[in-house]
Order: structure tokens, then sequence, then C-alpha cells
């Protein structure tokens, strides 16, 4: 499985003028407007100066080279045939100024909910435009690839889908355990949190994703998120992912 090169795909959207943009956008995407050629959805090709600015950032430092040997020693670690007919493309998600981009949203289907694109032999590595630290791009690059291959051999050594909130704590823990680039994990709560949550997340394992939606989101995001999304609060301090992150989930077997 190799890494194809869209970064420079996505900056050449903003060399057009904005009447021809979206179209030019379809087109590269889209096999006759139906399937996808490229996982280009989460992009915003009508983005402000900051998204090809950034763009500019990351193709100067040559992040896409970083991340594919970042990728390389991931998939050293699986069986060769495992991501037959895969491919992974690392996609700017315009958080920042977007107004189409939820990050919480375009984060949850990428991690939860990537089947359609994988059919289309597709993993997609989502860089985020509101992280545009210089000095972090190339680790977040290879932290997205890495994270986006563990999830992927998760799930297809697992053969099923996320159903619960303890199956996608159980899938972070896996990813985050295996993964080596973590710029965003400078987390340190305290033990009478860390306990606190802990229990709120094993009262509430069995939360289905389909049928408990604000039980899920307040439980993997924490109260901020999903009071920000009109959902009520649980008493969530530290996210299901920070705890993930941490380390402090139970780390299951994926198969």
């Amino acid at each position: 499985m190799k890494l194809v090169p869209l970064l420079a795909i996505q900056r050449g959207f903003y060399e057009m003028p904005k009447e021809f943009r979206f179209q030019a956008y379809l087109d590269t995407m889209l096999v006759d407007l139906i399937d996808i050629r490229y996982p280009l959805g989460n992009m915003n090709p009508m983005a402000k100066a900051h998204v090809p600015a950034l763009l500019d950032e990351l193709l100067g430092q040559n992040v896409e080279e970083a991340a594919q040997e970042s990728l390389d020693k991931v998939l050293a670690s699986y069986p060769p045939d495992l991501f037959a007919n895969l491919s992974v493309g690392l996609v700017m998600a315009d958080d920042a100024q977007g107004g189409w981009t939820d990050r919480l949203d375009v984060a949850f289907k990428n991690a939860f909910r990537n089947q359609s694109l994988l059919k289309r032999g597709w993993i997609e590595a989502i860089l985020w435009s509101s992280d545009n630290d210089p000095d972090q791009l190339k680790s977040l690059a290879q932290s997205s690839v890495e994270l986006a291959t563990h999830r992927v051999a998760y799930m297809l050594q697992k053969g099923k889908a996320c159903i619960t909130l303890g199956d996608m704590l159980d899938q972070e823990a896996w990813v985050y355990e295996k993964g080596s680039h973590h710029p965003d994990t400078d987390i340190k709560p305290d033990q009478e949190t860390v306990q606190s949550c802990l229990d709120i997340l094993k009262q509430n394992q069995e939360a289905s994703i389909d049928n408990d939606y604000p039980t899920v989101v307040a439980s993997f995001y924490g109260d901020e998120a999903a009071q920000a999304r009109g959902y009520p609060g649980i008493g969530m301090d530290l996210s299901g992912l920070d705890i993930c992150r941490l380390g402090l989930w139970g780390c299951p077997a994926a198969n």
C-alpha cells in the first residue's frame, strides 16, 4: 500500500478562479460525478487564503514523503495482504474557517464510519487547518497516516464496524497504543478526574452509536463538545478519547 500524493492536487484548486473552482473540484474527486476517484469530500475548495498557505507549507516540508516513511513502518507490522487494493491520502479539512466542517463530525465519521471509502479503495488521513504550527506539521502528517492505517487494520481484523461506545473506546485504545507520533497527547489530568471519567465510561460502554448518540458524544468527546451540540453533559471533564490517548482504557486484541 502506498500513500498517494494528494496535497498538490488540493493546492491546485486555489490557483483557479472561484467561479470555476467547485466544478473542477467535483470533476477531480468524482468519476462521472458518481463514484470517488480521490477522497476529497472533507476538503473545502472555496477556502480562504489560510488553507493554500498551509498547503504550501506542508508541500515545502515534504510531509507526504515523511508520512510514507511512517506508513512503511506501520505496514511492516501487519500481514502483507491485509491492505490489499487500498491507498492512503492526506486531506486538508478546514475546521478553522470552513462553514461546512464540524471537526467532531468529520473525525467521528473518519474513525468509525469509513466503510464507504474503504470499499472504494481509500484510507483518508485528515489534516486540520487549525493545526498550523510549522514545527508540528510533519509529525501531524505522520500521526494522521499512522492512526488512520491502524484504525483500518483494527476494523479489518475485527471484521465489523463499531456499534457501541465500548467498541469505540476499545478501537482507539488499541490504535493509540500502536501509534508512535502523538503531538496532541500532552494531557496531565489529576487521578480523581481520571477515575471519575473511567467510572462514567464503564457505565456507558454499552450505549449504542445509532440509538444513544448524545451519550456517546458526551462520553467519547467530553461534556464541552456535547454541550456545544445541544446535548447534556454527563460529568466528563476528560474525554473518552483522551483516556484512550493516555493508555488508560484496557487495550484489547484486534482479533
